[in-house]
């Protein structure tokens, strides 16, 4: 953003741009891994989402798979600003980890990172990143309003029920469900 604007959200981004054949992980990694996190210093009247993190894929550290990101990524964060803000400007400060691995990982931590933008009536988007928040914001997962789930924790179960709120669908009985040999190869 150039402007943002009191009463407003925008966003930010960590624009992860990876050398080759390494990688960083994702909010849950798996079993190896440690996610990107970002700790705020933020003035009054400003308030950070959480990351909004883009569907991740399959990467490789020693024998195991984890969830992360090769190539780029874009970690986009909402800020907001309170409608009472009069501040001329607003500066905000956050300290960023993250980890970034090829054979062996090396971790950056605590790195410090500050912008300072104009606050204005009218908000005014920046055309040099706008189109790198655009490619990204559409791999970010979207809850489908269809979708209504459960769980709950029963007997030292747990219980997930998921129910599609615009009807049914008729499923056929096992008996009437064909398979193809080829399909289940």
């Amino acid at each position: 953003m150039r402007t943002v604007v009191a009463g407003k959200t925008f966003y930010v981004g960590m624009h992860l741009n990876h050398p080759a054949a390494h990688h960083t992980y994702w909010k849950n990694p798996g079993i190896v891994g440690v996610p990107t996190s970002i700790t705020w210093d933020l003035p009054a009247g400003v308030k950070a989402g959480e990351i909004e993190w883009p569907v991740p894929e399959t990467v490789k550290m020693a024998n195991y798979s984890a969830q992360g990101y090769h190539d780029e990524v874009l970690l986009m964060i909402p800020i907001t600003l309170s409608e009472s803000l009069t501040n001329q400007s607003v500066t905000l400060q956050a300290k960023v980890s993250w980890m970034c691995c090829p054979d062996g990982c090396y971790p950056a931590q605590d790195v410090p990172f500050s912008i300072t933008l104009p606050v204005a009536k009218e908000e005014k988007a920046d055309s040099l990143t706008q189109p790198l928040f655009e490619k990204f914001r559409a791999f970010v997962p979207k809850p489908d309003p269809k979708w209504q789930a459960a769980v709950r924790r029963e007997n030292g179960a747990i219980h997930l029920t998921l129910i599609k709120t615009d009807g049914i669908t008729q499923i056929p009985s096992a008996d009437q469900i064909h398979f193809s040999l080829a399909m289940a190869k």
